[in-house]
């Protein structure tokens, strides 16, 4: 799989989880649960899988880069870490969503956010 191609799962899965979220906006109006353990416990994989493959494989894990390392990188690893950064946080916009991302991945997406700072379409 060449490396500047979004994995078409990641993006099935982020637009699975952007319609759960629509879904979930009008349901949510009341404290009463509005989904099963089973049902949160497959979206929590489902999010672990987007984090995985939308996210984590795009970071740099060393703390200093020479400049020939930073210029050999394909930059369109940036628009996708964008991209499902993005989706990500309006998925946040829902409260039940909220409550599933931000305990297990809110340091993700802020790793995420913290490194596209510092990417050279922010430049």
């Amino acid at each position: 799989m060449e490396y500047c191609s979004m994995s078409i799962f990641v993006q099935g899965c982020l637009a699975m989880l952007e319609n759960l979220k629509l879904h979930l906006t009008g349901l949510v109006q009341n404290n009463m649960p509005c989904m099963s353990v089973l049902q949160e416990q497959d979206i929590l994989i489902l999010l672990h899988f987007v984090v995985n493959v939308g996210l984590v494989r795009h970071f740099d894990f060393q703390v200093t880069l020479c400049a020939e390392q930073l210029e050999n990188r394909p930059p369109c690893r940036y628009r996708d870490l964008k991209s499902s950064v993005c989706v990500l946080i309006s998925l946040c916009d829902c409260e039940v969503l909220r409550g599933l991302i931000f305990p297990k991945h809110l340091l993700h997406v802020l790793g995420a956010l913290l490194m596209l700072c510092y990417s050279p379409i922010c430049r």
